[in-house]
């Protein structure tokens, strides 16, 4: 079965936190740190201690959560969390990226859904027992975690998360919305979160201007293109066609790839429902098709037609510029949060051939 995942990538709800920090923070002895693309990350420094305040990266109007990184425990901080941190539980596939770019894999003791991970040195951990799997029966095990005893559990918020079980117990909680960042560079940007648990805040801060160059290197050879070729996503159920708003995520990858995204009247970063009929008239005659699919069996254009038969008329189809990442074959819901710079690559190549001559995409590519 094939599952349509793009418009899910856009379509969470947002999430249950605590400790809203209603004040702004200054603090003459702290510098404030540069985050030039997550919207959700603030952090500031003095010597070796860091202030980081989590933030809603789609509402940064109120803070959701903050926390004091420091060498040693501060007196009367209960938020103090000391760093670097020896081991660390994760509950997002996403998150392993951000410590084995840092060479922190190792301290990686507990991750969930460990069957959909890719990452190889994690699976490595995961054989040898050095990592174990905290999900039973379809959920996160808190005695799992609690027995487990990391320094430090990294997790994301969604609908009723709460984790004050654990918090209780003495185990720190650090919030990660790198989610719900609309820019790919903003949620590469959070490796400077894990960069400051890791005590790698200047390696981490490396990585990522490495990363944003290359990433805007590949974006300045599309800026004078001719073209700019008309671009959809989504997916059909019933008779609503689901696509992301004008400042999703995917949407920021096909401006920066140098094409046009069709559904660029819809407002904000989630996921629309739009009438099928409605829907007919901005994509039937758009030139590219792009969509996240997860399926163990090879995707063709065959699969498209067995999605609906009418799809063949689309121009995207007619034309074979119908380009898919799937899921299960590429590491998409993992390491490719640290590699923006590979995906614009994919989709320049796939938009403007022409850039990127003789490209093999990693993580988009063509239907055969």
């Amino acid at each position: 079965m094939i599952h349509h995942l793009l418009s899910i990538l856009v379509g969470f709800s947002l999430f249950a936190c605590t400790n809203h920090p209603s004040e702004k923070f200054e603090n003459p002895d702290f510098q404030k740190l540069q985050i030039d693309y997550a919207q959700g990350l603030r952090i500031w420094k003095k010597g070796d201690e860091y202030r980081v305040e989590i933030r809603n990266p789609r509402d940064t109007s109120e803070g959701v959560k903050s926390y004091f990184f420091t060498i040693k425990n501060i007196d009367n901080k209960s938020d103090s969390i000391s760093i670097p941190v020896k081991t660390a539980a994760l509950n997002s596939t996403t998150f392993i990226a951000y410590f084995d770019k840092l060479g922190e894999a190792g301290l990686v003791t507990g991750v969930t859904f460990a069957d959909r991970m890719m990452n190889e040195n994690l699976l490595n951990q995961v054989a040898q027992g050095k990592t174990i799997e905290l999900i039973s029966a379809g959920e996160l095990d808190f005695e799992k975690v609690l027995s487990l005893d990391p320094d430090v559990f990294m997790v994301y918020s969604y609908g009723d998360s709460d984790f004050s079980r654990i918090e209780k117990q003495g185990i720190p909680v650090v919030l990660n919305m790198e989610y719900l960042e609309t820019h790919p560079l903003g949620r590469a940007e959070w490796i400077k979160l894990a960069g400051i648990l890791t005590g790698k805040a200047q390696e981490a801060d490396s990585i990522f201007k490495s990363i944003e160059n290359r990433y805007r290197d590949l974006q300045t050879k599309v800026e004078g293109s001719l073209s700019s070729p008309s671009v959809f996503t989504g997916s059909r159920y019933s008779d609503i066609w689901y696509a992301p708003g004008s400042e999703s995520y995917i949407a920021s990858y096909i401006r920066d790839a140098g094409g046009s995204y069709v559904f660029n009247n819809l407002e904000g970063a989630g996921s629309h429902e739009i009438d099928y009929e409605v829907a007919l008239k901005a994509i039937s005659d758009a030139d590219y098709w792009g969509m996240v699919t997860s399926q163990d069996d090879p995707f063709t254009m065959q699969s498209i037609l067995e999605m609906d038969d009418y799809y063949g008329t689309f121009k995207s189809f007619r034309d074979s510029n119908i380009f898919v990442c799937n899921a299960a074959k590429t590491d998409y819901f993992g390491d490719a949060v640290m590699e923006p710079d590979v995906i614009l690559a994919d989709m320049i190549a796939i938009l403007h051939p022409d850039v990127l001559p003789n490209y093999v995409g990693k993580y988009f590519r063509r239907v055969e």
